[in-house]
Formats: C-alpha cells, structure tokens, sequence
C-alpha cells in the first residue's frame, strides 16, 4: 500500500506533485464535480490525471466545511473526523482490518479535505436487492475484525474527537437541531424525518412510544458497562467497496466513533434492510461468531444479550422514521420490515427499563 500522504493545504491535493507518487509523472489534471451524491453537505469532485505516458488514472477529492455541514454541526465535529482518523497514529491499525482508499488527505481550520482512489468499478449496485451472501459474510468478517482490533482498548480514550454515542441516537431524531439554522440538512430529508417520525409515533403501541419519548440525555444507562470499540458509524453499503482481492473497502468515516460495537451492528441491519442476504437474527449471529473469532474468547451471553438490545434499539432510534415511512407505501416487503423491529423493540424496551431501574436502585442504597 503507498505512503498517505498529509498535506498542509487542501489545495494541494489536486497538485502534480501530490498525485504523481500514485499515478507516475502527470501532463493533465481535469477536476469534475458530482453532485447529487450522499447526503452530507460535502462536495465531491471526480479528479482525473492524464500521465506523461498517456495512462489514466482517477481519484475522488471530497471536501468539507465543517461550519455548514449539517452531520459535523448536529454530532459536534469541530476537527474533521474523516481526516483525523488518517492523521491520527492511534488508529493506524484501522488499515490492516479494512481496505484504505485515501491517498491524501488535508486539514485546515474549519474545513477538511481527503482524496481516495475512485472505486466505482468495485462499489456495489444501487439496487434495493439482497446482495450476494458471500460477499455479506465478508463484510461482517470484516466488521468483526475491526471491532475486535479496538476491543476494550484505553487508545480510545486518549482520542478526545472520536464520536460518542448520544451522538448517534440524536443525529436523525424526533428533536430540531439550533445549528440547523446555518447548517440544515437536505430539505427532502429533514422533511422525511419530521413527516416518519410523526407516523412512527402513530404506528407504535403504547409501551413502545416510552422508548422513543424519553430524553436521549437519559439513554446512556442502556450501554452502561457495555465494552465499548472503535465504530466506523455509517456502515451502509454505500460506503463500501468488494475489492479485486476480495477485501473490504470502507469510506466515509465522518461518524466514526468510540462506543458498543452493536451501534454499528445495529445501522448495519437497518439501514442495509434491503440489501440483506439473510435474516437479521442470522446477520446477528454470524456477526457475532466472526466478533467471537477475532477475540479468540466467546462473549458472555449476559454481555451478548445486551449488545443486541441495543443494535435494535440504536437501528430503531437512528431509522424507524423511515421504516413508518415505508411502511405507509403498502408493500408487503415494507410491513414485513415494519412488523420486524415492532415485535422487537417491546422486549427491547422492558429489557433496558429494568436495567435501569435495577442500576437506579443500587445506586441509591
């Protein structure tokens, strides 16, 4: 793998002297902006390099104002998450569990740039289709690895930027955002979250909606003495790519975080609900024996069984708007997913309630 380069200036990123140790000595450099991608308020641009001896070669420049970016404002990302995990020789580790696309990457104050290798060959269709199962056991092996890598580790805790929790629960809640004032999200999404979460609350039974009303500032009881990892924070399919060599790509790492590896499981399954090549409870359960393998011990079932409340309640907290959305399509396929995370989520509920009534007693003897 080359040398990441770190450079002082974003504006360096797209000079000759930069690009030339990944493509060979340049004669062209052509920058061209994508747009409607993703829902961040980055930008992206296609930046393609025509070599002195005539190869082609493309990378993808992704840039960020942190003061007008709405997922920097709402998960209070003031260094610029995706560079600092690149600049930051803690977490270097990260590369031998996952694919490293980025080649450059650039911090100034305010803003944060990085430049990875254009994967599009290998990224995966945009279908709402299953993909293939080996390929979905290879992700979860792979999310496994890099929870397992980071398992328990005090490195974390000297990384005061990485993520937390709380962060992840509120990003797509029921409650507007003050910084949504200069720095909203998309209007078609803010409006979605309103309009799902307003029929999610109509959706739900009763003793469900407790879960979802309660202050998320009252939440972290649920994964209170949980071993906490490092997390990537957005694992959709999006992010990734199925490299030649059968690894795993990841990028996008702006949510990436410190907490339970089931936030991460939990996104995955709910935000990859139609991609999945299996059932949940079978994802789940593989996961858990690729953790269980990487670890080299098994996770108590205690332990276990409260990882998994919580990837169903932290994919409820950051998704079930869009499950009531969907479900109101009709479908059957929407019901089905719908009708999933309802069954769930009352076990869930009566599940972290007595933990923290139990927590709240011993406490106060």
């Amino acid at each position: 793998m080359m040398d990441l380069k770190h450079c002082t200036s974003i504006s360096d990123l797209t000079n000759a002297s930069v690009l030339e140790p990944f493509s060979g000595p340049v004669s062209n450099v052509n920058r061209t902006l994508l747009s409607g991608i993703g829902y961040s308020g980055s930008t992206l641009e296609r930046v393609d390099v025509t070599t002195i001896s005539g190869l082609k070669q493309s990378f993808i420049l992704k840039q960020t104002n942190l003061s007008t970016d709405w997922i920097s404002q709402r998960t209070k990302d003031i260094i610029g998450r995706e560079a600092a995990v690149l600049a930051e020789p803690l977490l270097a580790e990260i590369w031998g569990h996952v694919h490293r696309p980025y080649v450059a990457f650039a911090i100034e104050k305010g803003q944060m740039a990085v430049l990875m290798n254009d994967l599009t060959p290998y990224l995966f269709p945009d279908v709402r289709e299953p993909i293939n199962a080996k390929t979905e056991a290879a992700i979860l092996d792979t999310l496994a690895s890099l929870h397992a890598a980071f398992w328990k580790s005090p490195k974390l805790d000297k990384i005061n930027w990485l993520g937390q929790p709380i962060q992840y629960l509120e990003l797509l809640g029921q409650q507007p955002y003050a910084s949504d004032a200069y720095a909203p999200p998309p209007e078609k999404l803010g409006a979605s979250v309103i309009e799902g979460w307003k029929a999610a609350m109509e959706l739900l039974p009763d003793d469900v909606k407790k879960l979802f009303s309660e202050p998320v500032e009252k939440m972290p009881g649920y994964w209170k003495y949980l071993p906490t990892t490092f997390l990537h924070g957005d694992v959709k399919l999006s992010n990734m790519a199925l490299m030649p060599d059968g690894t795993i790509a990841a990028f996008d790492w702006a949510l990436t975080g410190h907490g339970p590896c089931s936030i991460d499981l939990g996104w995955y399954i709910a935000v990859n609900a139609t991609r999945l090549a299996r059932t949940k409870e079978e994802v789940i359960a593989i996961y858990r024996r690729c953790l269980e393998s990487h670890l080299h011990y098994s996770v108590e079932e205690q332990t276990w069984e409260r990882l998994e409340d919580l990837a169903i309640f932290s994919g409820a907290k950051m998704l079930l708007w869009n499950k009531a959305l969907t479900y109101k399509s009709g479908t059957e396929q929407a019901k089905s997913e719908w009708d999933w995370w309802v069954q769930r989520l009352p076990a869930c509920w009566w599940a972290c309630s007595s933990r923290l009534k139990r927590e709240r007693i011993s406490v106060r003897k």
